[in-house]
């Protein structure tokens, strides 16, 4: 639904009648009937984001409460009127729970986007697709290449703006006529200045910008060639440490990042397809390897166990399974897994081992303070 709404929008909105957004004809069918086709989309979009954050807060709530069995049956006996009371006033009982997601706060932030759509003005539709960045894996993979290094790039960022600001000021004081023959009123004050350059440098580099529009460094002069060896080294200096050194050490830092976690997810994905979870076999050692993890040891069969265990009550336990394995969950103990089970056996004999030696070291003392009374 958002990439229809975001498709119609692209192809409706042109200036018409001296306006951009307000007046959007989609492929001429009229702007009335085009008004009332994305202001339905986008109502959709909004009905969706709330049923999709109501839905989630439920679920969390119920997961997180200790007293979720007594809420969850006492809201299904209760009218759906009541059960929506109940439901807001547990969500907002539970606010630093709920909204501890980036999924709550994506429909958050949908909705807010889709209600400036329908109230405001339509182009505050095409931020909904939000939700297409927030919940696609592969979108969401190359965002945390350039978010888990962030500190770096923010440390990076700073050093330009700094070196930017050194630039400034030199071109400022030594070479004010040459930005005032390109932008006039550059050279007014220094601030100006800086403002050329930040818009200048990532555009042309600062050499080029004042080359191709103002003065350049070697002049020819009714065939005399003039030579400005301070603007020479002005230039070069600002292409090399500006747009070479700093745009490439931010690009390094990004696409290093990637490449470490497109290799973490190869070695994921590929143990993966080459091992299970749950008993840690490897492919090569089961006879039908898609059968085992389909059906034998299937991690979502595991998943809604524990799932299970967690909603129940500890004391409504019967099965002495049930009761181990919610007491290892409490634990946050992984030792009731088939895969922990050789680590947990060889714990168990290096105990034995420990406890055995200890004991021969006991007895051996115990024999010599016998000796020595003799």
């Amino acid at each position: 639904m958002i990439l229809i709404l975001n498709f119609f929008l692209f192809f409706s909105l042109e200036i018409n009648d001296g306006k951009i957004t307000k007046n959007p004809n989609m492929f001429g069918i009229g702007k009335d009937a085009t008004g009332i086709t994305l202001w339905f989309l986008g109502f959709g979009i909004m009905i969706l984001m709330v049923y999709l954050f109501i839905l989630q807060s439920w679920i969390m709530c119920i997961l997180q409460d200790k007293r979720k069995d007594k809420w969850y049956t006492q809201s299904y006996k209760d009218g759906p009127i009541k059960s929506v009371i109940k439901l807001v006033y547990y969500i907002w009982k539970n606010t630093e729970e709920t909204l501890h997601s980036r999924n709550m706060w994506c429909y958050i932030v949908c909705i807010g986007f889709s209600l400036g759509g329908l109230l405001n003005d339509f182009f505050w539709f095409a931020f909904t697709m939000t939700y297409l960045v927030i919940f696609s894996p592969q979108i969401m993979e190359v965002t945390r290449a350039v978010w888990m290094p962030r500190k770096r790039i923010v440390s990076t960022v700073i050093l330009s703006t700094i070196i930017l600001y050194w630039f400034a000021i030199i071109g400022y004081v030594y070479f004010g006529k040459d930005f005032d023959e390109v932008v006039k009123g550059s050279n007014l004050n220094m601030r100006r200045t800086l403002i050329v350059i930040f818009d200048s440098w990532y555009k042309f580099g600062l050499g080029g910008f004042l080359a191709d529009n103002g003065r350049p460094a070697i002049q020819d002069e009714e065939e005399n060639y003039s030579i400005r060896e301070s603007r020479i080294a002005f230039d070069f200096l600002f292409f090399f440490i500006v747009p070479t050194l700093l745009l490439s050490i931010i690009s390094g830092i990004i696409i290093d990042n990637f490449v470490e976690r497109r290799a973490n997810s190869d070695t994921i994905a590929e143990r993966q397809n080459d091992q299970c979870f749950i008993c840690g076999r490897k492919a090569n050692e089961i006879a039908d390897f898609s059968q085992h993890t389909k059906f034998e040891h299937n991690i979502w069969d595991y998943m809604f166990y524990i799932g299970y265990l967690k909603s129940m009550k500890a004391e409504d336990l019967q099965d002495y399974t049930d009761i181990h394995v919610r007491k290892c969950l409490d634990d946050e103990n992984n030792d009731w897994f088939p895969a922990y089970q050789d680590f947990v056996l060889e714990k168990h004999q290096l105990a034995l081992k420990a406890k055995k030696e200890k004991r021969l070291m006991h007895s051996g003392l115990s024999s010599n303070d016998a000796n020595n009374d003799d």
